[in-house]
């Protein structure tokens, strides 16, 4: 089986078995609603600075949840998503979502060109099996981008993967490995892409914001918790996280990037 079949494969038990719940494509509900808060916290700077809503476009956007929330949020905003799943595509569709054009698509291809004031990618490039599919991906967003508009990047590293693993050997306890439908972005990727015509701005929230809740869901946790506790975190956890710096060190595969076109 391609790697290409087995992420469908993926997406199409995530179709069947999550449907329009809001956890379908992340099942760490702290995680999913820091990523809301991303989105939006973006979204109000670009109004606050530009007097207007921006064009977004959704790559990749799953069984529709962040569109639908920021349709209830922003009901005056240009929306629209594309999804390269057929499963995920029609639940999606099947919301319904008022002014908000929702179709099959893939992020290897064009998909505009000058259009969008912003384009998102929530956990969709590291999708993308090689470095090259990975580039063209990051070339199409650019593109599809206005000159100084912004792409909100939700994507998974390899470095950060491999700070976490290095403090959680040190700890004798079990390296965390990137699903099989995974290829986290690498270095080179990243420097590259950014060559594409991206320059990194300032953002609402800094790129390692999830960084301490890696350790203490990853590391600390671990450490207290029975053989037989499912949770990912509890109380003792939240605790930590209304206490502690947010981005402390670089221990979150997920980062929040704000990019800025400027060519």
């Amino acid at each position: 089986m391609t790697k290409e079949h087995y992420v469908q494969n993926h997406y199409t038990k995530i179709a069947k078995n999550y449907g329009l719940r809001s956890d379908s494509t992340m099942r760490d509900p702290f995680i999913r609603e820091s990523e809301i808060d991303f989105i939006i916290s973006c979204i109000f700077e670009f109004v606050s600075q530009n007097q207007r809503f921006p064009k977004l476009i959704d790559c990749g956007c799953g069984n529709a949840n962040t569109l639908a929330q920021l349709r209830e949020l922003f009901p005056e905003m240009e929306l629209s998503g594309f999804e390269f799943n057929p499963d995920l595509l029609a639940l999606a569709q099947s919301r319904q979502i008022p002014n908000c054009e929702i179709k099959l698509g893939d992020i290897r291809e064009e998909f505009g060109y000058n259009e969008y004031d912003m384009v998102l990618s929530e956990r969709v490039v590291v999708n993308l099996h090689s470095r090259k599919q990975q580039l063209k991906a990051l070339e199409n967003i650019n593109k599809a981008l206005r000159l100084d508009g912004h792409y909100l990047m939700i994507e998974s590293f390899e470095s950060s993967l491999n700070e976490l693993n290095a403090m959680i050997q040190e700890n004798n306890q079990i390296p965390m490995k990137a699903s099989e439908h995974n290829f986290y972005i690498k270095p080179g990727v990243w420097v590259n892409g950014l060559r594409l015509g991206f320059k990194e701005v300032s953002a609402p929230v800094p790129e390692n914001y999830l960084s301490t809740y890696f350790v203490l869901t990853r590391v600390f946790h671990p450490m207290l918790r029975t053989k037989d506790e499912k949770r990912i975190n509890n109380r003792l956890i939240r605790f930590f996280i209304d206490g502690l710096d947010q981005a402390a060190g670089d221990f979150s595969p997920i980062k929040f990037y704000l990019l800025k076109k400027d060519k």
